[in-house]
């Protein structure tokens, strides 16, 4: 199945949400720019995250990079759960003020059953919140037990090879494979092994991803200019940013831009799951 480009739904002017599952708003298989975190609070639920899956139950605190595929393909009929995502710029002001590399992978963390019970009052209570101010400070906490040093052994432990090349291509999306192993001294093939392994999908197809979607960006900026778009995305050419758009989105550039097909990707929603 092709994953579907859904952008993760903040409202208007807001940097992080917290959204409470509801089944009739289910999201078919999707991948977006904006890094997301799904906090299981009570019952279960398996995901699928690339090539990988997942059960996750209760303090469940599942990773989603930027980029990577996933979706809900079971649940338990009492699950709850929410879906906690950043826009790109707010992590990076976390990570500055830190010096905190959340060097997202894909990954699911087991939180105490007290943060638990914390955490799910805290999204459960953000649309009250009334300032946008007020959601990005609580929503810093989920976000905190999601970095990499709170996964793995501990802070001197470096993160895994797959995560690293993901890291570098989110900061450099026109980074070729031979470049990230000279940066990380690895090889091509190690670093490709790795990175499916790390990240769920073949590192490829992640690059195009991260360039596809910093093209759509760009094209926010240069509308009557696709060309300029392409080459600030890190494309060498527009046919190449054509062709790699096509083969990901199912269409051309401009007829994604200008149809309503975008927006229809968007609103695309899944029957309601059946109690697993």
């Amino acid at each position: 199945m092709q994953p579907l480009l859904q952008p993760f739904p903040f409202p208007r002017g807001c940097r992080a949400q917290a959204w409470r599952y509801q089944p009739q708003y289910r999201r078919p298989l999707h991948f977006h720019a904006e890094p997301e975190l799904n906090f299981v609070w009570r019952g279960r639920a398996r995901f699928v995250v690339g090539n990988r899956s997942f059960w996750v139950e209760r303090g469940g605190l599942l990773i989603l990079p930027p980029g990577v595929d996933h979706a809900l393909v079971e649940a338990s009929a009492d699950l709850e759960f929410f879906a906690i995502g950043f826009q790109p710029e707010l992590v990076n002001a976390y990570a500055r003020t830190t010096d905190t590399d959340f060097g997202f992978r894909v990954a699911c963390k087991q939180v105490s059953d007290g943060l638990t019970e914390r955490l799910a009052s805290m999204c459960g209570t953000l649309g009250e919140a009334p300032d946008r101010l007020v959601v990005e400070g609580l929503l810093r906490e989920p976000l905190e037990h999601a970095a990499l040093d709170a996964i793995d052994a501990g802070p001197s432990t470096p993160p895994p090879v797959g995560a690293r090349a993901a890291s570098l291509l989110l900061n450099e999306g026109s980074l070729r494979r031979y470049e990230i192993a000279k940066a990380l001294a690895s090889n091509n093939g190690d670093i490709s092994r790795s990175f499916l392994r790390d990240e769920g999908i073949p590192l490829r197809e992640f690059r195009r991803r991260i360039r596809v979607l910093r093209f759509l960006e760009a094209a926010a900026a240069y509308p009557k200019n696709l060309t300029r778009a392409a080459h600030a995305a890190g494309f060498g050419s527009y046919s190449q940013c054509h062709r790699d758009f096509s083969a990901l989105l199912g269409m051309a550039p401009r007829a994604f831009l200008t149809s309503g097909r975008r927006q229809a990707m968007a609103d695309h929603f899944e029957p309601a799951l059946p109690n697993g």
